[in-house]
């Protein structure tokens, strides 16, 4: 079920049970009696989360993070001004569930590309190892010559 139209049938049974409410206490609808929603302040995400769950395995370093502090890196998205009520305790949970989730998924999808680049940058380091083998033993062959133009780095290979 869309979690939209969830969340819309839900408000309309709680505002059914307030208006029962009201009505089994022999209420008017007006002022006193009406529940009134109380504010609530709902907290953030951990802004960089995920971003930060690159920098463990071969993946290149971030620019952006190579100098960060411990309180860049545990900011947090802003918090988020709503009501404490049924519904939306229910969409923060929704939305932690989905995040979650996501989450989840995203970790799974990042270990299984680390384990591809690094069995990419293996073959690379494989590959410039034979390129400098063949260059010694080319070396060799005509005459030792020791220009260390000729032992660059290979071309990359792939």
């Amino acid at each position: 079920m869309d979690l939209h139209f969830q969340l819309q049938l839900e408000r309309q049974l709680e505002d059914n049970t307030l208006l029962a409410a009201r009505d089994n206490e022999g209420g008017d609808g007006g002022g006193e009696e009406e529940q009134e929603l109380v504010e609530r302040t709902w907290e953030g995400l951990l802004r960089y989360e995920l971003r930060l769950m690159l920098r463990e395995g071969a993946w290149p370093e971030d620019p952006d993070f190579a100098e960060a502090s411990e309180e860049v890196l545990n900011e947090l998205t802003p918090e988020v001004n709503s009501y404490d009520s049924a519904v939306h305790r229910r969409l923060h949970e929704q939305r932690a569930l989905y995040y979650d989730r996501f989450r989840k998924e995203f970790v799974s999808e990042v270990r299984r590309r680390d384990s591809k680049l690094a069995d990419r940058m293996d073959t690379e380091t494989a590959w410039q190892r034979r390129w400098q083998k063949n260059v010694q033993q080319i070396k060799g062959e005509f005459g030792g010559e020791t220009n260390s133009s000729s032992t660059e780095r290979a071309p990359s290979h792939g």
